[in-house]
């Protein structure tokens, strides 16, 4: 769906359609009486929590796109006082997002509000002119990257279930890191076994299907 928008629609009228989506999105979910992903907030149109949140975070992540792409070769002096100003703020935003995101009931619990927190950690990292983004940027950071997406597709089942099982044995802290560390591991080895071969499948069958169509064309 946003492949069609964004190979159809203008850009300008992409990053409106992609406003109104990501701002009804955070409205619904605002509303919603419940934060599940599997839970059916709009029965009439069969769609779940997961689903709206889909709609608005991948619409909000097409409007930092482009307000990235208009603000990156913005200047800024790498000098020691830059440098340790804007390491100050990734620390004490990156601190304030963890410290109340996970271990402390959210003073403000609205998706929108942490939605802006974490875009403000992003935008920060990808300049990449604090102490923080450039100690972070380095190989295992970039190994980590291309495992990304399985850890992000396996760490909501991870989480449920070292809830379920284990949080109650351990302090907030050390549950948060145990927890981390098996998302981390198992969505290494989701994407070694699993996503590259699917990968390898999907892509032999494609240059399959291609084969088979030049030589249909050439007969």
């Amino acid at each position: 769906f946003y492949h069609y928008l964004m190979k159809s629609v203008s850009r300008k009228n992409l990053i409106f359609i992609c406003s109104i989506f990501s701002f009804l999105g955070f409205c619904v979910l605002a509303q919603a009486k419940t934060g599940l992903y599997s839970a059916v907030i709009l029965p009439s149109l069969c769609l779940t929590a997961g689903m709206i949140r889909g709609f608005a975070c991948i619409s909000l992540g097409i409007i930092c796109a482009d307000i990235w792409e208009k603000i990156e070769n913005i200047k800024i002096n790498n000098s020691i006082a830059n440098t340790f100003i804007l390491g100050c703020i990734e620390c004490l935003l990156l601190w304030y997002f963890i410290q109340y995101s996970a271990f402390h009931v959210r003073k403000f619990n609205i998706d929108t509000y942490w939605q802006l927190i974490f875009i403000g950690i992003f935008f920060l990292f990808l300049l990449n002119k604090g102490f923080l983004s450039k100690f972070l940027n380095n190989k295992l950071s970039k190994i980590l990257g291309d495992f990304s997406y399985s850890i992000f597709v396996m760490h909501f089942p991870i989480i449920t279930i070292c809830k379920k099982y284990f949080w109650n044995n351990f302090t907030p802290e050390i549950s948060a890191i145990l927890t981390f560390l098996i998302c981390i591991i198992i969505g290494i080895l989701t994407h070694i076994l699993i996503e590259k071969n699917i990968n390898k499948i999907i892509k032999n069958w494609h240059n399959s299907r291609e084969r088979e169509s030049n030589s249909s064309a050439k007969l």
